[in-house]
């Protein structure tokens, strides 16, 4: 009786784009919480642009 694979391919393009991961990280961790700890700079760069743009719109004048 062939049994199903649990495993989710996730995107070869190479291009950055988050992929979710396979196997243990996947039930364990959750794919998010899996590419958060993979990608620090990332998620660096991702909270200096939204606040840099949260004190853009606040302090622009109308």
């Amino acid at each position: 009786m062939p049994v199903a694979s649990d495993t989710v391919v996730g995107s070869s393009a190479g291009d950055g784009s988050p992929t979710r991961p396979t196997g243990d990280a996947q039930r364990g961790r959750g794919w998010l919480r899996t590419w958060i700890a993979a990608h620090p700079a990332d998620v660096v760069d991702l909270f200096v642009y939204v606040v840099v743009l949260n004190l853009a719109i606040e302090h622009l004048p109308r």
